[in-house]
């Protein structure tokens, strides 16, 4: 059987499928710093290549108390604190790594290969009917990925994932995405989730409950010119959150710059007032059709009419 890519996350996936394209922010606060353009987080096996060129050097916000990344490789790794990682080899972990695309990033779980002085390195999966092996390919393996931004992977009985939580998980060739359970059979659980405007069904090893406050695993709005813009949450080191945006913008910012969203998966009518982001941040706007119940609303958003997922739309900011 040919094995399927494992694609990590860029957040998301409807706006992008929807043909919406973010521009580079040139607006972004000192504390919030953003890979220079989006990358097409829809992917096939290709999706864990290393970058292939380089963009200009991001500020790096707020000093940092501990020591940080030095070694080459792509600008978002650089201001990272370089911290031990609690992980060993064969050990599986959510993390970042990085995307095909130049500066751009994934979030997803990876297998630790072998760890350095200053972070580990991980390699991509695939699956082979309903195991998950690591992928052979040269492509995905990444060196120096900082320790700082791992945490164990764990499988869904070990995370208790119960039928009818909503959670983060990572959706075989597609990306990391929210998701609501169906099904949990030992370590394996069924979710549904929506890529455009249609609701699918796949299965996986892996999820966390998706969080609430600025914590990982958690959808958060970052301060970005005079508005804000939606990531998920991959790691909260110290005073600083990174995370990633729905094109696989790689985001720091200061816990200052950041607001916690309340997302839930629920009913919604034509008519409610609701906050919604996409790639131009965030706005006000009125729920105008609702085209998948529960999942997908169709709005006004950024001076236009857009279909956007569950997880994009909250009541306030």
């Amino acid at each position: 059987m040919t094995p399927k890519h494992i694609v990590p996350f860029a957040a998301l996936a409807l706006l992008t499928a929807c043909g919406s394209k973010e521009k580079t922010d040139t607006g972004a606060s000192a504390s919030a710093t953003a890979s220079s353009e989006p990358a097409h987080h829809k992917m096939g096996g290709a999706a864990s290549a290393m970058p292939s060129g380089t963009a200009a050097a991001m500020p790096t916000g707020s000093a940092q108390v501990l020591p940080t990344t030095t070694t080459a490789g792509p600008k978002w790794l650089t201001g990272i604190p370089v911290k031990p990682a609690t992980a060993k080899a064969g050990d599986r972990v959510w993390t970042l790594t990085p995307d095909a695309a130049p500066e751009h990033v994934l979030f997803g779980v990876v297998e630790v290969d072998s760890l350095q002085p200053d972070g580990l390195t991980t390699v991509g999966l695939t699956r082979t009917g309903d195991k998950w092996v690591k992928d052979a390919g040269a492509a995905a393996k990444h060196m120096h990925m900082p320790g700082a931004l791992a945490s164990a992977a764990q499988t869904v009985d070990v995370a208790k994932i119960k039928n009818g939580d909503i959670v983060i998980a990572p959706v075989f060739g597609y990306h990391t995405t929210a998701a609501h359970v169906i099904k949990v059979a030992g370590t394996t659980a069924t979710v549904k989730y929506v890529d455009g405007d249609k609701v699918h069904e796949e299965t996986t090893d892996y999820a966390m409950p998706l969080a609430k406050g600025i914590a990982p695993f958690a959808y958060v709005a970052v301060k970005s010119g005079a508005g804000y813009k939606e990531i998920l949450v991959a790691a909260v080191v110290d005073d600083q959150v990174y995370g990633v945006d729905e094109a696989g913008t790689f985001y720091k910012a200061a816990k200052a710059d950041v607001k916690p969203l309340n997302v839930v998966w629920k009913d919604r009518k034509k008519g409610d007032k609701v906050v919604v982001f996409d790639a131009s941040g965030n706005s006000d706007s009125v729920i105008d059709t609702v085209s998948v119940e529960k999942w997908v609303y169709k709005v006004k958003a950024g001076g236009a009419e857009k279909r956007v997922p569950f997880y994009a739309v909250v009541d306030s900011l």
